[in-house]
């Protein structure tokens, strides 16, 4: 099967968004894009082909091959004219037919437009914001003030019931060790290891668990048997320290494209605003 028809059959809906200006412009008359092509649209550009008449400028070859790129695809500048000639002839057939004049093909062609050129003023926007420094830092150093990641080590010895969970306590209150214990009694995994869970987040535990973990003193176990899916545990809390905060340098571009994404719709809000807007 020839590469041109492989890719309109399997490959249409992969490559939609890139070609979503192409089906915009070529939706529209043949003379009337053609009088846009040669006037303000595309500034004299270079045309690559014209199909029965109507020419496709060398900016709209660009800007798939931009889009492809952005999602990775290998580049085949040919490969991309002849799909264009393709969808070119495609939309004359569909000009003949009338079928921009279906409601629901007149609907995809105004979505299309609206999108593009409100990204394209997004874009503009973007590129007039300045985000500093002190601020990309104050946001990082905000952020790092909410986080809580404390580490935990602890140990826990799990049971089939409250009533084994009771009896383990009334031993380790009698002094019994806790590593022997979990040892003996624990039907979790980590009973080889004396009940040992090593060092974890307390976010990463069932709620009930994390719960009861962290209302602990270092060195003390849990009075009363705690219920989770999994059973009855009895913990012990080792140590506790701070967890490992992000470094400002590794996270600064996400922080700082956050910043202008807050900007953006700080002026969206805006047009909200100032807009007469009426819902039907």
């Amino acid at each position: 099967m020839p590469l041109t028809h492989q890719w309109i059959q399997s490959g249409i809906a992969r490559f939609a968004l890139a070609f979503s200006v192409v089906f915009m412009l070529l939706a529209k008359d043949a003379t009337a894009q053609s009088d846009q092509l040669g006037g303000n649209l595309l500034n004299g550009d270079e045309i690559t082909a014209t199909v029965n008449g109507q020419a496709i400028p060398a900016r709209i070859l660009d800007e798939v091959e931009r889009q492809l790129k952005s999602d990775q695809t290998e580049i085949n500048r040919s490969n991309i004219l002849d799909e264009l000639i393709d969808l070119t002839l495609l939309s004359q057939q569909a000009k003949d037919k009338q079928l921009d004049r279906l409601p629901e093909v007149a609907a995809s062609l105004q979505l299309h437009y609206t999108q593009t050129m409100a990204n394209a003023y997004l874009d503009s926007l973007a590129a007039s914001i300045q985000i500093s420094d002190e601020a990309v830092r104050a946001e990082y150093e905000a952020q790092i003030a909410q986080l809580k990641r404390d580490e935990y080590r602890a140990q826990h010895i799990l049971l089939s019931t409250a009533d084994e969970g009771l009896e383990v306590i009334s031993l380790l209150n009698d002094g019994g060790d806790f590593a022997e214990l979990a040892a003996t009694y624990s039907t979790g995994p980590s009973a080889l290891q004396g009940g040992d869970l090593g060092w974890f987040e307390a976010s990463t535990m069932v709620a009930e668990f994390s719960d009861a973990l962290i209302t602990l003193d270092v060195g003390s176990y849990t009075t009363s048997p705690v219920q989770t899916q999994y059973g009855w545990h009895v913990i012990q809390l080792n140590d506790k320290r701070a967890g490992s905060m992000p470094d400002f340098n590794s996270v600064k571009a996400g922080i700082k494209n956050l910043l202008l994404r807050n900007e953006l719709n700080k002026t969206v809000a805006e047009l909200r605003r100032n807009a007469t807007i009426s819902k039907q």
